[in-house]
């Protein structure tokens, strides 16, 4: 099995769920310390933070074995952020079938989260075509218990694609061509992986 790793490429977002829209959200395209950043409260959940335009490069015809979205995040407040939604998001912009959120609190120090893994398909069927497409990502939203309002930060969203290459093995490919006013047919197996 083959994995390819990238950040995502382009940040955005949507109203979809929340209240509060994230400021800076082109930040989240690099682990380098520079943040997308929301100002929530109890009741007011965030936008949906979206990220895409990863640049995946999926041989064409690979299968896909299981994908892992990294958010790195921090909370400023102890003990009252915590995920909404965390789902991985398709080429014509829906979400995964699968929602990952925990239930943990989120840090007050910047730390990276896995979900999914390498068998973990989120609920859906995934091709390389889909994959390598810039509208591929992943979406998430946050809420507090807090009262008063209190900020949420995230770093970066990278995913992880593992996949399985298509093989050649066995197959044949029939070829004819013309020497000296004769046709000629051959024939070509592939013995090795494509």
């Amino acid at each position: 099995m083959a994995d390819s790793q990238k950040f995502v490429g382009a940040g955005s977002s949507s109203n979809a769920d929340g209240y509060v829209d994230w400021t800076n959200k082109g930040n989240i395209v690099a682990d380098d310390g520079a943040y997308a950043r929301v100002y929530i409260k109890s009741g007011s959940p965030s936008y949906r933070l979206i990220g895409s335009t990863c640049g995946f490069a999926i041989p064409s015809g690979a299968t896909i074995n299981g994908i892992v979205l990294t958010v790195k995040r921090y909370s400023a407040n102890a003990n009252m952020t915590r995920d909404g939604m965390v789902c991985l998001r398709h080429g014509n912009g829906t979400a995964s079938t699968s929602n990952k959120k925990s239930s943990a609190y989120w840090p007050t120090t910047a730390a990276a989260a896995d979900y999914g893994s390498n068998t973990d398909l989120w609920g859906d069927t995934w091709t390389a075509d889909e994959i390598n497409g810039s509208g591929f990502g992943a979406q998430l939203y946050v809420l507090t218990s807090s009262a008063t309002s209190m900020y949420a930060y995230v770093d970066s969203l990278k995913l992880t694609v593992y996949y399985t290459e298509m093989s050649l093995n066995g197959l044949a490919q029939a070829s004819v061509e013309s020497k000296n006013g004769l046709l000629i047919a051959s024939t070509k197996t592939f013995n090795g992986l494509g």
